[in-house]
């Protein structure tokens, strides 16, 4: 009983679909068996093309191993090779296959990716003026190289890139103008923010002249409003409301892929908190008594950025400047209280003791409670095993030396702390992702 054609590809999309560690390399080891046995195949119906080598080439480029690009670059040349010596088109790379040569590049960060990144492209293209029109670079293709440029934060190559597409009759997609906005705001541009919101018309301008497929999405505002919160201008709170408003009037006008959620709340609560307004705590707790209105609950992750506007509060010496000041430390212990009781907040971790260290010391008048309020802060923070460099540096900022040093259980010639110097069980529970899902529970 021999296997036939479809027992192989059908084997080798079970190892890619597998998740196993070793699944590229198993699928190339049966990739090859098949080769050994089909290769010369007589029955048209049994012999060999290009179908089961993109599967493999597509494994390796999407399992980010190192060595994956030139695993996948080896298989490319051998696949041109059999298809000259077999005289076998349909066996020879296609666009999918150069595809995934680029997401493998992109994915596997070799060096200088982004320039192979430009010659594939440029080989395709070439190819498909010549006599292989099914080479000719699809949008699919482009967006591999669009996502390398936004990774580096080169928004202007993006762009480039995109208004090449439209000269190549290509149209950009909304995922497309999404990586623009996005390498916007890796950027860090001074005029990042302003740059974004003229991306978002340029998209709703591309929508209304016709092209279906760029509408701009709930993360195009998103990511809007995620570029407002890092801008320094002084109207981008106001900038932010209104982005925001859309969402919600698209939402309210039945489109449920509108929807505020977490997401949502927290980049709008995060240019709150981040805002010059002396109300901005209270903005941020109106924000989220109508969460509900959504379906929504705040999680750690909102409560932690109300923390931070707390933190950015300060005393300005006036009899009506300590009475809010007042109102905010209330909140920010209300806060504290809540994710230390409500299990199911998973507790208070490393941004929430690093903002209150700041409230404490921004908004205790008193100097004794001020240093018995931190110090009962650092300690509890230890207990509850979430000590890191953040939290430790803000410790040394908003407490004098001595202090410093008898909390942290160094002396003072010890020079630079780290939280390896410290006992474990102080950073037992520290997170170790860089970031924060706003949909964390």
């Amino acid at each position: 009983l021999k296997p036939n054609h479809k027992c192989f590809v059908i084997c080798i999309k079970a190892w890619v679909r597998s998740k196993h560690r070793n699944a590229a390399k198993n699928a190339e080891r049966l990739l090859n068996r098949m080769e050994s046995l089909f290769l010369d195949a007589v029955n048209p119906s049994e012999r060999m093309n290009n179908y089961p080598f993109n599967i493999v080439t597509d494994c390796w480029a999407r399992s980010g191993d190192k060595g994956s690009s030139e695993r996948i670059e080896t298989i490319i040349e051998h696949m041109e090779q059999i298809a000259r010596e077999t005289d076998n088109d349909e066996i020879a790379p296609d666009k999918f296959t150069y595809t995934s040569f680029l997401r493998a590049l992109v994915n596997e960060k070799v060096s200088d990716y982004l320039q192979k990144c430009a010659a594939v492209l440029q080989r395709m293209e070439s190819l498909a003026e010549s006599d292989r029109q099914s080479m000719k670079p699809d949008a699919i293709a482009y967006s591999m190289l669009l996502n390398g440029y936004a990774r580096e934060g080169n928004a202007k190559e993006v762009e480039a890139l995109i208004q090449y597409m439209k000269e190549k009759e290509i149209q950009p997609t909304t995922v497309m103008f999404n990586i623009l906005l996005n390498a916007i705001v890796r950027s860090k541009q001074q005029d990042a923010a302003t740059r974004a919101e003229e991306v978002l018309r340029w998209m709703e301008r591309e929508h209304r002249s016709g092209n279906e497929h760029c509408k701009p999405s709930i993360v195009s505002y998103i990511t809007c409003i995620n570029a407002l919160a890092r801008s320094r201008d002084r109207d981008r709170l106001s900038r932010a409301r209104n982005l925001y408003s859309e969402i919600v009037r698209q939402y309210r006008g039945g489109n449920n892929n509108f929807k505020p959620d977490l997401s949502v709340i927290g980049s709008l609560l995060t240019v709150i908190a981040r805002s010059n307004d002396r109300d901005k705590v209270a903005q941020a707790l109106d924000m989220i008594s109508n969460l509900q209105d959504y379906g929504l609950s705040p999680n750690r992750v909102v409560y932690n950025i109300v923390l931070s506007a707390c933190a950015q509060t300060m005393y300005g010496g006036t009899k009506d400047d300590e009475d809010s000041c007042q109102n905010v430390l209330q909140v920010a212990v209300s806060i504290f209280r809540l994710l230390r009781s409500d299990k199911s907040l998973g507790g208070a971790d490393s941004n929430s003791y690093k903002a209150l260290l700041h409230v404490a010391n921004n908004l205790i008048l008193d100097e004794t409670d001020r240093l018995a309020s931190i110090e009962d802060l650092f300690r509890k923070c230890c207990e509850d095993g979430q000590v890191n460099q953040w939290v430790l540096q803000s410790l040394l900022q908003v407490t004098p030396g001595a202090h410093f040093w008898r909390l942290v259980q160094k002396d003072s010639s010890h020079g630079i702390v780290n939280v390896r110097d410290l006992p474990s069980e102080w950073s037992r529970n520290v997170e170790r992702r860089k970031r924060h899902s706003f949909q964390e529970r």
